[in-house]
């Protein structure tokens, strides 16, 4: 994949990430294709969230994009946008919540999350979430973050959705380390500063 370069998100790319996500992310789990990445950067309870509409969270995500509040890098080979990663500082995501134990742990240093990998259909399994993640590691160690973190699941037989948060696999080979491990999770974090 020569031709794949990873952007980090800015207003002028909202045109190629709005159609990552009306007509490329959720080809193979339309279920999933409200979400428009505000599940944990949206202030709402349960509740709520379940009851917003796709057409809300397009334009949540539209404004959070036009104002810099969301971030990550979209994926493109040639011009086509082909894998999306969500990562910012973790107090833009109050959502997170919705894990136990988050909230407690302790963050010694300026720590950026991982929330999120979406890769379309076509170009799984091909390393496009790996760039995704090294880009990322490189940019926040430059914007002077100590810390990368992310939250995989675990347990036996996960699909490919289930592992939206990214597959420890993938943290463990570049360099994460776990530092907490919950029922249905665990915490990795990689140092960004040598």
């Amino acid at each position: 994949m020569d031709t794949l370069t990873c952007k980090p998100l800015t207003p002028q790319l909202l045109p190629d990430w709005l159609n990552f996500f009306d007509n490329i992310a959720f080809a193979d789990n339309p279920g999933w294709a409200d979400c428009y990445c505000c599940c944990y950067q949206l202030a709402c309870s349960n509740e709520e969230w379940d009851k917003r509409k796709k057409a809300e969270n397009r334009q949540a995500a539209a404004e959070y994009i036009q104002a810099g509040k969301m971030k990550g890098y979209l994926a493109f080979e040639n011009k086509l946008p082909v894998g999306w990663c969500n990562v910012n500082e973790y107090k833009v995501f109050p959502r997170m919540s919705v894990y136990k134990g988050l909230e407690s742990l302790e963050r010694k240093g300026k720590t950026a999350s991982v929330i999120c990998f979406i890769i379309s259909t076509a170009h799984r399994g091909k390393g496009i979430a790996r760039k995704l993640l090294k880009q990322a590691s490189s940019d926040y160690a430059k914007q002077g973050f100590d810390f990368l973190e992310a939250f995989p699941r675990t347990g036996e037989n996960l699909s490919q959705a289930d592992q939206f948060h990214g597959p420890l696999q993938l943290y463990l080979n570049e360099g994460f380390s776990i530092t907490s491990d919950f029922e249905k999770y665990v915490v990795v974090r990689k140092p960004l500063k040598q």
